[in-house]
């Protein structure tokens, strides 16, 4: 009886410690909560229009956080609501106003236009990072649009460093620990 105790025991921290390693702890960032500032674009076909705080929210971050514009999870990042604005969110940085300066050519804002613009300034050189375009940063979860956005180590952590291996050992080591102890009685 003690072994099926002791066994459900450890399997039950082991549930726990795996679930915590895995969940994103964070609190995370919201957008809904932020106001973004109106931008007003003119299109190349004469017309004008202006990208609301609804707008950015409703259209151009959820196209954004698409897996076909970056990889990368920036649902996660609290800098989410810096990737096309400046720090004070009074204004584009210059990676929105690349997304602008895109946006003109295509007459209209839609789903798939705001897709097109953003493809075509990810494949952009990036204009702080040289060597790096646009969307290589963005998948990496640099902010393009700032100089002071650092690049992540190229350098990672070897895998027997991960906190997922190092859980992986705790808990065959206390497996292998509460077999012995369950079984001095027997």
């Amino acid at each position: 009886m003690r072994h099926i105790i002791g066994t459900l025991a450890v399997i039950g921290i082991s549930i726990l410690l795996l679930s915590l390693v895995n969940s994103n702890i964070s609190a995370g960032s919201s957008i809904s909560n932020v106001t973004f500032p109106s931008i007003e674009i003119h299109f190349l076909n004469g017309t004008n229009t202006t990208i609301t705080d609804q707008m950015w929210k409703d259209m151009v971050f959820p196209t954004f956080l698409s897996k076909s514009i970056t990889t990368y999870n920036w649902s996660n990042n609290s800098n989410l609501k810096y990737v096309f604005f400046d720090y004070s969110l009074t204004g584009l940085n210059p990676y929105g106003a690349q997304f602008i300066l895109a946006l003109e050519q295509y007459g209209s804002v839609s789903n798939a236009t705001i897709e097109k613009a953003l493809i075509y300034i990810n494949g952009e050189q990036s204009l702080y990072h040289p060597g790096y375009t646009n969307g290589q940063l963005l998948n990496m979860g640099v902010l393009p649009g700032f100089s002071n956005a650092t690049i992540p180590s190229q350098n990672s952590t070897p895998f027997y460093m991960s906190i997922p291996f190092i859980v992986l050992i705790i808990l065959i080591a206390s497996v292998f620990i509460m077999y012995f102890v369950f079984n001095k009685y027997t």
